[in-house]
């Protein structure tokens, strides 16, 4: 966008994915009775120090809180080596709060898409909020592959390593933004949904095919509201295209079971896979998350469907043999004992339709509810800025209304350990698994 609005000549350097990764520990915090050993996975950001000297303008993107700390480093690092580059931020993570951007260094912080004209016009005298802007769907659809150093690396996804058969290296891609949900516990909440025209999402499959990518995982907030047509035409040509496919982000069960009884040909277009018998690829679906979202408050949220009609969706998804497939539950800040024990019940439920699909593996989660979105102004034992770390699924940084902070976390994994012990071993790994 930036060469092709501006003129401007661009290189990408990813800090996160390289083959010469390491994890160093770069600080501990105390987490009630625990310590968090806090690791930066990456290149050596000394790297920065031989790259930023020949650059006019660096911008860093963040979607997620947990990471605004290293980015801040980064930002930091980046002014000193070149007091005077000019440092733009953009993401979701920016969009929540700008100012902790331009506060760690930036001059321009973005609340929306990227904005051109507002870079070209920018006096770059004062830090800047951007403000809200929607850049065309279509200009964002096709990455330039050519300008990552070694696309091979991307040999996983969200969710672990894939699957035996699945080809790498993952891409991921997005048809829609967006989603008119009102979970209260979701960034994207009440935002505009679009899709991208279908000869655009077309175009999107062959470029991704001619960089050499099989395998896509949709970042869609809301993959299910686009309308059948459309959703038989994308998925045939993925098919076409040899593609392999997951969900990572997760969809909208309920969708799956209209007026109550399971839409088996949807099911069947979103889910069926199969093996080449040529190559021994895998084609089609291979993994999807299911967000069960709660157990015992499900009235909070319309989109959710009954119990019985939401394991039928998951028998009818598992009876198309994808090879894995995970589960996730949010804790609320005011959960108690029952929350846990109705967790514990309703994934034994779902427990027996898997042990009708022996081949499926499975992984159950539970994660403790972030402080964002209608939580944003919630009490925190730290703030996004003094542990940004913390701001993450996997621990909470509040004392909730029945369990202080250390008992949450402590009842969490003691469930998942009942539940799911390949799960609570991963735990400690960092890296997901399936049984």
């Amino acid at each position: 966008i930036l060469e092709r609005d501006l003129g401007l000549e661009t290189e990408i350097v990813d800090l996160k994915a390289s083959p010469f990764e390491k994890r160093p520990t770069y600080r501990e915090v105390p987490f009630g009775s625990k310590v968090a050993s806090l690791k930066r996975v990456g290149i050596d950001l000394d790297t920065l120090r031989e790259i930023v000297p020949r650059l006019d303008a660096v911008g860093v993107s963040n979607h997620f809180t947990y990471e605004s700390g290293i980015v801040r480093e980064v930002i930091r690092l980046c002014r000193s080596i070149k007091p005077d580059l000019k440092i733009l931020a953009g993401g979701a993570d920016v969009k929540a709060r700008p100012r902790f951007y331009l506060e760690a260094g930036a001059d321009m912080a973005f609340v929306g898409d990227i904005n051109t004209q507002a870079i070209a016009e920018n006096d770059w005298l004062t830090p800047t909020i951007v403000p809200a802007h929607r850049y065309p769907f279509e200009g964002l659809s096709k990455p330039d592959f050519n300008k990552l150093q070694d696309v091979s690396i991307y040999s996983d996804s969200h969710d672990g390593p894939v699957p035996a058969g699945v080809t790498t290296p993952v891409g991921f891609a997005y048809f829609t933004r967006g989603c008119p949900r009102e979970c209260d516990f979701c960034e994207s909440r009440r935002t505009k949904f679009e899709a991208l025209p279908l000869d655009a999402a077309f175009e999107l499959l062959e470029h991704y095919a001619a960089a050499g990518i099989r395998t896509i995982n949709f970042s869609d907030d809301n993959f299910l509201l686009l309308k059948r047509p459309y959703l038989e035409a994308l998925l045939g040509k993925m098919r076409d295209l040899g593609f392999a496919w997951e969900f990572p982000n997760g969809l909208e069960i309920g969708r799956l079971v209209p007026k109550g009884a399971v839409d088996h040909d949807l099911v069947r277009l979103l889910f069926a896979n199969s093996i080449d018998p040529v190559t021994g690829r895998h084609l089609g679906a291979y993994r999807a998350f299911i967000p069960v979202e709660t157990f015992d408050r499900r009235a909070n949220y319309k989109k959710l469907k009954p119990i019985e009609d939401q394991n039928a969706a998951i028998d009818a998804i598992l009876s198309h043999a994808i090879p894995e497939i995970n589960f996730g539950v949010v804790l609320s800040p005011d959960a108690t004992e029952e929350t846990f024990d109705t967790i514990e019940e309703g994934y034994g439920d779902i427990r027996k339709v898997l042990d009708n699909h022996p081949f499926v593996k499975s992984r159950f989660s539970i994660f403790h509810l972030i402080p964002i979105a209608l939580y944003r102004s919630m009490n925190t034992l730290y703030t996004s800025e003094e542990f940004p770390e913390g701001w993450n699924f996997y621990f909470p940084v509040y004392d909730g209304k029945h369990f202080s902070a250390t008992e949450l976390f402590n009842r969490r994994v003691e469930t998942i350990t009942r539940i799911d012990p390949t799960a609570r071993k991963t735990m400690e790994t960092g890296t997901y698994s399936y049984a």
